[in-house]
């Protein structure tokens, strides 16, 4: 059956559209202009906005009688300038971001344009002629009085001028003719009667290729004028499409084409070529501008304002169904499927385009082009179709669920979910999907969901050899027919050749569907755009929304002639090869600016602590549409990121003392912006953190030391001074107590003598008493004394206790060689209370010989004082004390103990232990050892 049908199917550029529902005030925008900054101006029927990408900013002015605003101008100041339908004109100020109106005396009458020159003058032509506002000087000037008096007398005064920024020279037209403003003057440079009938209002004029083009709003008539010659143009591409067309503004852009808007569409007229293309019939243009970043900007009076970030990526989506699963091609036409069983053909060279049915609204499954047979086949429903020469047929095959269907030396092959079949016999069980063929070596790779299949010829039939990637499922296979090489890519993202080896890999969050090869690049289509891997410097790129494509959403695609077509989810697409360089590195980098007025208006700002800074930052970075950064840094740390949704940057906790804060942008790309900002400033401590303060607290502190550390020291010694005190005469009262207890008990013994007439031992013993008097006496005076002198007094009394009792008393007194006798001091009679009381107590009831050894020696870092005598024992003594009739206390006893408690408690450590010298036999001897600590005096 023939179901072929030329359809007028439009291809146009993707684009992004701006209105309402998108936070856009209105649908109905007149004007569009992006300044020094590169920032985007709107001027609508709801007024000034400007618009970043993410936030639409609103700009009103007191004195403003309406809400429309249009003409938006920059002047050469960089200043902004527009007007409202009641002739008044608004000025944007770069510093204040205020807008004002700029007051004029001009007549009352509507406004027609606005433009600027390089010198600061701002034209405005109007129903009542031509002024100008020169922002320098601040002052207008009426330009049509410099006209021949004829002249204006017989003129209607109405304007129109060229739109647009920066001009050289500005030209006009009005009921006379042209003029131009040349050194301050109004020139008439050619007359005419063509705008006498019809005011010059009802045109629009513009510069182009050094020629001034006029255009009728109305009926499609078109004037040129250059080099003194005026000429109406018919007969070229322009004057049919713009018969039927109102034309609402013209502009020369930057790409060298001369763009008119229109009520129906908007026409791309280029002069070199002579060819005219008008872009989306159903939409009403009003203005358009190229951005620094290469986008075009469109606005509309109905339907907000779009860009387009690449014109040369065309896009056919009117179609009953928009979702397209399967592309493939002959040497000429492309041809595509779509999910509810339509087939297309579109004629690659001149986009000629028909569509077919089969009647069956189902997915199609295959579609396959056989070269030699000059067919396209595809499967619907499990009914295979033959498309040749505009005819559908159906094909008989036994094979169900086809997925790739090809013809090789008359030989079938078809690939279906049962498994290969080649000429309708199964050869093998594996699901497969698709198959190319190495011609030259007769080999047939097949990709199956158990890895990849080889078939070669052997005895004139198609035998399967051997599989690659076993276990692995093969989605899409291509063959490069230079390097006969294989390329295949696996349902998780990676990509082999045929000897199994890793070539790339996507992330395994990404869907990939389809692969192919074209000069040393693999082209992938998935859910996520088209990424593409070069094989030679092994990066990869991608392709999406943001690139211009139609939808992310990318089934199948094929490159014929150097271009790239896809089959979407929202139509067909056409991508020339030569600009997909251009597309991901031709975007300049982004612009950051802040529009803070304060505290950050400066380069250096002081803040005090626990101040916040607030930052406002603002990004011409269009391409990236909303997908961007912030990223801040303080004093080089690390980058905090921001989305771009976000109007205000609050920065709290700042450290002290010099700061630096960082801010740029980031692209979609992960590109960091053309400029970072630095603001370098200084945080001011708290009070508590302050060099003063902290002089004040070392101050009172070094005061209050110094007061508490006297009242210490005064208590301290008051303390002491009270303590040795005390301590000095409880030692003289006892010293002074002891020495008419030793000078009694040595007088009796004298006195012994005495009664025996023995003259010569009194004599001897009077010398001996007089020494030791003379000793205790010296020594009551002193809290220490040497070794040396303590042994020389002990021998002195133990020699007068030993004339006492004669023979029978034996005693000893030894000193460690190792103590230095004459320069170790020890405390004054502290030996000789318990020498006596080893004499009166132990051996005095003593029968037999009485012996006392006393020894000095050095026990560690400690002297120790032995002090041993064979007398009757603790025991026996205490026993005939209290047989005694008077029972006496030895005085010796209590003041020895009574000192020991004030030698120990003035730091002076001093251990006493008395014992028996056996234990099991107590009438054998006393031992008492004396431990102290012995410093030279």
């Amino acid at each position: 059956m023939l179901l072929s049908a030329v359809e007028t199917f439009a291809q146009y550029p993707q684009y992004f559209s701006y209105d309402t529902e998108n936070g856009l005030p209105s649908n109905e925008v007149y004007s569009i202009v992006q300044d020094q900054q590169g920032l985007i101006w709107l001027g609508c029927d709801a007024g000034l906005f400007k618009f970043d990408g993410v936030h639409y900013t609103s700009y009103n002015c007191e004195t403003q009688k309406s809400k429309s605003v249009t003409g938006l101008t920059i002047s050469s100041s960089g200043k902004l300038y527009c007007y409202n339908f009641q002739s008044q004109i608004f000025c944007l100020d770069n510093t204040s971001q205020t807008l004002t109106e700029l007051k004029h005396t001009l007549p009352n009458a509507s406004i027609n344009s606005l433009s600027s020159d390089l010198s600061g003058n701002i034209y405005v032509a109007h129903a009542g002629g031509i002024s100008a506002y020169n922002e320098n000087q601040k002052q207008w000037k009426d330009f049509f009085e410099t006209l021949p008096e004829n002249v204006i007398q017989n003129a209607t005064l109405a304007g129109k001028s060229e739109k647009g920024n920066f001009k050289k020279h500005i030209r006009f037209i009005y009921s006379k003719g042209i003029t131009e403003i040349i050194n301050n003057k109004l020139i008439l440079k050619y007359e005419t009667d063509l705008f006498q009938a019809t005011s010059p209002a009802n045109f629009e004029i513009e510069n182009y290729n050094d020629a001034l083009w006029i255009f009728s709003k109305e009926n499609g008539t078109i004037y040129r004028y250059r080099s003194g010659k005026f000429e109406n143009l018919i007969n070229t591409p322009l004057n049919e499409i713009l018969a039927t067309r109102k034309v609402t503004n013209v502009k020369e852009l930057a790409d060298g084409n001369l763009w008119i808007c229109t009520y129906k569409g908007i026409i791309r007229f280029n002069q070199k070529s002579n060819t005219a293309d008008l872009l989306y019939p159903e939409l009403s243009f009003s203005d358009c501008i190229i951005d620094r970043e290469y986008n075009y900007w469109f606005s509309t009076l109905q339907s907000g304002i779009l860009r387009v970030p690449h014109l040369s990526l065309s896009v056919w989506n009117r179609f009953e169904n928009n979702r397209l699963v399967k592309i493939t091609a002959d040497s000429t036409n492309i041809y595509f499927a779509s999910v509810n069983g339509m087939i297309g053909k579109i004629n690659a060279l001149t986009g000629e385009l028909k569509t077919y049915h089969t009647g069956n609204n189902a997915d199609v499954q295959s579609l396959d082009y056989d070269f030699k047979g000059n067919a396209l086949y595809f499967n619907i429903n499990n009914r295979l179709y033959q498309l040749n020469n505009g005819i559908l047929n159906e094909t008989k095959t036994g094979v169900y669920a086809i997925k790739s269907y090809r013809v090789i030396d008359n030989t079938t092959f078809a690939l279906s979910s049962q498994g290969v079949f080649i000429n309708d016999k199964k050869v093998n069980y594996e699901w497969a999907r698709e198959l190319k063929y190495d011609d030259q070596n007769e080999i047939v790779w097949i990709a199956t969901n158990n890895g990849l299949q080889q078939y070669h010829i052997e005895n004139h039939q198609w035998q399967y050899k051997t599989t690659v990637l076993k276990g692995r499922q093969i989605l899409s296979i291509d063959f490069d027919e230079t390097k006969r090489q294989v390329f295949a890519l696996t349902f998780d993202g990676k990509i082999y050749n045929q000897h199994g080896s890793e070539i790339g890999a996507l992330s395994p969050n990404i869907q990939v569907l389809r692969i192919k090869y074209h000069h040393q690049k693999l082209y992938v289509a998935t859910n996520s755009g088209v990424w593409i891997y070069n094989l030679e410097n092994k990066q990869w790129k991608s392709l999406n929304s943001l690139s211009g494509l139609v939808s992310e959403n990318v089934q199948d695609l094929i490159i014929l002639n150097n271009m790239l077509w896809l089959a979407t989810g929202k139509g067909l697409q056409k991508i020339p090869l030569v600009e997909l360089d251009e597309i991901n590195n031709k975007t300049p980098l982004a612009k950051i600016y802040l529009t803070n007025k304060y505290p950050i208006s400066t380069n250096y700002f002081q803040l005090n602590y626990k101040d916040v800074i607030t930052l406002n930052p603002e990004a011409s970075i269009y391409s990236s549409n909303g997908n961007f950064q912030y990223a801040y840094r303080i004093n080089k740390g690390f980058w905090i990121k921001l989305p771009a949704n976000i109007e205000q940057i609050e920065i709290q906790n700042l450290p002290t003392g010099n700061i630096e804060i960082e801010l740029k942008a980031i692209d979609h790309f992960g590109r960091d912006s053309e400029n970072t900002i630095t603001l370098k400033g200084y945080i001011k401590p708290p009070f508590w953190l302050r060099w003063w303060f902290y002089l004040c607290l070392i101050t009172i502190g070094i005061i209050v030391s110094i007061f508490i550390s006297m009242a210490v020291i005064r208590n301290i010694r008051r303390k002491e001074l009270a303590k040795t005190q005390l301590v000095n005469s409880q030692l003289k009262a006892i010293r002074a107590q002891m020495n008419p207890h030793f000078m009694y008990n040595t007088l009796n013994s004298i006195q012994d003598l005495i009664l025996q007439n023995d003259i010569k031992n009194t004599n001897y013993y009077l010398s001996k008493f007089s020494q030791l008097m003379r000793q205790i006496l010296a020594f009551s005076e002193e809290e220490k004394v040497l070794i040396s002198e303590e042994t020389e007094m002990l021998k002195n009394y133990l020699e007068l206790e030993k004339l006492r009792f004669g023979d029978e008393f034996v005693f000893t007194l030894n000193t460690d060689e190792n103590i230095n006798s004459s320069r170790t001091y020890i405390p004054s009679l502290i030996v000789q209370p318990y020498v006596e009381n080893a004499v009166k107590h132990g051996l005095l009831h003593k029968k037999g010989i009485k012996k006392l050894d006393i020894t000095f020696s050095l026990v560690g870092s400690s002297l120790e004082i032995r002090i041993e005598d064979n007398g009757i024992g603790r025991k026996r003594s205490e026993e005939i004390k209290q047989r005694s009739a008077i029972l006496h206390k030895s005085f010796a006893e209590n003041a020895v103990k009574k000192r020991l408690e004030l030698l120990n408690n003035s730091r002076q450590k001093i251990e006493v232990s008395i014992s028996n010298i056996n234990e099991k036999e107590e009438d054998t001897g006393t031992r008492v050892l004396i431990a102290l600590s012995v410093n030279p005096k």
